[in-house]
């Protein structure tokens, strides 16, 4: 009888701790949900903010109110991209975009709008500064921090070929393009 009240002892125990467990996962799962602003896809999406209530992730991407929101037709270089000038020496263009657009946005407010999500559930945006006639998207491809990503919008390529012509930004030397160094090609 002792050995065999163990063994059942030591089952309930088990699927006790095992019971608790899948509480514990279950409410962290429902818990991340929680406070997550709720909006339909469908309707246009905008917002305005001042910029310190934005967050940077790299020149095309930024978050306000943990909603990511990515700049619609250009492809800044990825935060940890390096570029080449042209004498060789290389820099930390992904950072300097970045900054660029900080830079840029200053202490305005700015206003974004959009319709639609990628497949990585970013919402895509045109965005300026309020009351500017020049948008952050145009601003960032003229001012060569970023290219016009050609495969989803072609409103920047005018934009990009004066940048690259005169030399802007990551135009200073060879650069690889950012989607084709997410994809490995360094």
């Amino acid at each position: 009888w002792h050995k065999s009240w163990h063994k059942c002892r030591g089952e309930r125990m088990i699927r006790t701790r095992l019971l608790h467990t899948w509480i514990i996962r279950a409410l962290v799962i429902l818990s991340c949900g929680v406070g997550l602003p709720i909006r339909s896809l469908a309707d246009p999406l905008a917002f305005i903010a001042p910029s310190d209530a934005l967050i940077l992730l790299d020149g095309d991407t930024l978050i306000h109110d943990r909603v990511r929101y990515r700049l619609a037709g250009i492809d800044a270089p990825e935060t940890r991209q390096i570029c080449q000038t042209s004498t060789g020496q290389t820099w930390s263009c992904g950072v300097l975009a970045t900054s660029k657009l900080r830079e840029r946005m200053g202490n305005h407010t700015v206003r974004c709008e959009g319709q639609e999500a990628d497949r990585y559930n970013r919402v895509i945006v045109t965005c300026s500064l309020e009351g500017a006639q020049e948008t952050l998207n145009g601003f960032m491809v003229r001012s060569g921090w970023a290219m016009a990503y050609r495969r989803y919008s072609q409103a920047y390529v005018a934009d990009e070929d004066a940048a690259r012509h005169e030399g802007r930004g990551i135009w200073s030397g060879p650069v690889v393009a950012p989607w084709d160094w997410r994809r490995g090609l360094r």
